[in-house]
Parts: C-alpha cells; sequence; structure tokens
C-alpha cells in the first residue's frame, strides 16, 4: 500500500506546480464531500477531495478514501463469498461544457485492500450447514474505470454529482483461494462543500 501512498502524494505535488504556473488566472476551486457508490454486488461510501487544474479550470483532479462492502453471494468462485476492505483512488475529470461544472466525463483508478469470507456447500449440497466448507482470502483489488456525471450547483457553494461509472475489478494479488473478479458497473453520486471561487469571467461557459 504505501507505493500507492507515495503515488497519491507524488500527483498532489505535480499539481501544486501547475497551481503555481497558472496563479493569477483565476482563483482555484477545491471541493471536500463524501462520496457514495453502489455496483449489484455492493456498495463503497468514500470521502473525497477534488480540485481544478488547468489554464482554464475545465479540468479536475479528485482523491478519494473510503472502504469497499462486497456482498457477491454466488456471483464470485463460491457459492458465497462477502467481505470488504479500505483503499482509495485518484481519478480526473473534463469538464465539457462549463468550468467545473456541468456534464462532465472522468477516469478513475482505485486500489482495495480486501479480505473475502467464502463458504461453499459440503457433501449435503446446502448452504450454510454444519458440514460447509469455508476460509477466507485476502486480495489486493485494482479497479480501474471510466465515469461520466453532471455537477449541479447547489446555492453558491454546494455541490451535487450523481455519476455512472463502467470498468474492471482485478485481483492484483490474492493470498488464499482464488475469489471472483471481472467486469463491475457502479452509480452514485458525491456530495461537497467548495472552497475557494472562480473570477466573474470564468462563469461562462468555455470551449477549449
Amino acid at each position: 500500500m504505501i507505493k500507492y501512498i507515495v503515488l497519491l502524494i507524488s500527483c498532489l505535488i505535480f499539481n501544486y506546480s501547475i497551481a503555481q504556473e497558472n496563479k493569477g488566472l483565476s482563483e482555484r476551486p477545491y471541493e471536500l464531500g463524501v462520496e457514495y457508490q453502489m455496483y449489484p454486488t455492493g456498495y463503497i461510501p468514500s470521502i473525497k477531495f477534488e480540485f481544478g487544474i488547468g489554464k482554464y479550470l475545465k479540468h479536475g483532479l479528485n482523491l478519494s478514501l473510503g472502504y469497499n462492502i462486497a456482498r457477491r453471494k454466488g456471483w464470485g468462485q463460491h457459492e458465497d463469498e462477502r467481505g470488504g476492505g479500505y483503499g482509495g483512488g485518484i481519478g480526473y475529470r473534463y469538464y465539457i461544457n462549463r468550468v467545473f461544472e456541468g456534464l462532465y466525463m472522468g477516469a478513475k483508478v482505485a486500489v482495495w485492500d480486501t479480505k473475502i469470507d467464502w463458504r461453499n456447500s459440503g457433501t449435503d449440497e446446502i448452504l450454510w450447514t454444519n458440514d460447509d466448507v469455508f476460509s477466507s482470502t485476502d486480495i489486493l483489488i485494482l479497479q480501474p474505470t471510466l465515469e461520466i456525471g453532471y455537477k449541479f450547483r447547489l446555492r453558491e457553494k454546494f455541490i451535487l454529482s450523481p455519476q455512472l461509472s463502467l470498468g474492471w475489478e482485478y485481483n492484483a494479488k490474492t493470498i488464499g483461494d482464488p475469489v471472483g473478479q471481472g467486469a463491475i458497473f457502479l452509480w452514485g453520486g458525491d456530495i461537497a462543500y467548495r472552497f475557494g471561487s472562480k473570477k466573474k469571467e470564468d462563469t461562462n461557459p468555455i470551449n477549449l
């Protein structure tokens, strides 16, 4: 996990250098809030931080820390799989028509350090009986996704962003019996408080 933390810190330093190069063009927006994503076999609550990058602030970089709760049941390699683990991600968003709000497209890579408890039925072929075979597997999940969403401004400083994501869950490291992995579809959104603001001339749509 240390190398992933170093990667996140490096990205923050890179963004700070960009901010210094563009200082004076506009005030840079920062947003801190909570994100909640669901998928067919689980859900992910997270704390999220996003900030504008680039000359016209139509680009955003976001960081998140959260907990991935998996309830795969029979969708994995075993008759029942469930568990969870902490992790986080780094993402990029491009705002298509307006500055740091409105319609956006993006990409994200998340890493989850997860423990999955799995169970198979025994000779009676009935799950959740005394002869079940069960154990646990530790996995490090790499989860790249593409997303599309829309950022609404609520009053002056509060932001609501519903989103849809499509990607892949890959078990990069497995300790124990193999467990499920594969395509993933997520839906949800985030609500945040915005710090900082833009110059008045930046509030109109800009085409790059």
